[in-house]
């Protein structure tokens, strides 16, 4: 019997999908609404969210080396796997998409249902930085994690929908995705 390699790209995809198939169903199951906000509105919250995700980037990779020592790590990674543009957009995309339905869509409303809205917000931010482990030198991310799903939430409340989380979150990882994997050119000056 033969097995057939499995593309490892591919595998980076399945759990974003599977936490996107458990949030959907989940956020069916509480009756959250996936109403469509006005665009002006949606523009609006998911801007804010992704440069308040941007700005707290800034603020970590600046003041906190074991934060970058995972971006380092992260993009390592990225690059031995020989990713690509489309590659970006699909895992971008999947990861996004997912992990929203699951930690803002189901998880924050199932929160909200049982616990103070103070407290839903901070417990699905707990796990939402549960599932972004890193080892012990890289102690900044799953930090900055927990403050990325708070930002993702209060976004999620104000606006009572998921889409402007969806949008600013595939906006970071896509746009982060991609600088990962672009060589580094380096200027006549060797930096």
């Amino acid at each position: 019997m033969r097995f057939k390699r499995i593309n490892i790209k591919l595998l980076l995809a399945v759990p974003g999908l599977i936490l996107g198939l458990i949030g959907f169903l989940g956020s069916l199951w509480l009756g959250v609404d996936f109403a469509d906000l006005p665009p002006e509105i949606l523009c609006f919250a998911a801007l804010s969210a992704f440069f308040s995700i941007a700005f707290l980037s800034a603020f970590f990779e600046r003041f906190i080396p074991s934060f970058g020592f995972a971006g380092g790590m992260l993009e390592g990674i990225m690059q031995g796997l020989g990713l690509n543009g489309l590659w970006a957009f699909f895992l971008a995309l999947t990861s996004s998409l997912g992990e929203e339905l699951f930690f803002r869509g189901f998880l924050l409303a199932l929160g909200v249902k049982f616990l103070p809205v103070w407290l839903a917000v901070l417990a699905q931010a707990a796990v939402f930085a549960a599932f972004h482990p890193a080892p012990a030198k890289a102690w900044g991310y799953p930090l900055w994690t927990a403050l990325v799903g708070v930002v993702l939430a209060l976004v999620t409340l104000a606006c009572g929908s998921v889409e402007p989380a969806i949008l600013a979150h595939y906006l970071f990882n896509h746009l982060n995705l991609n600088q990962a994997i672009l060589p580094r050119v380096s200027t006549p000056n060797g930096s």
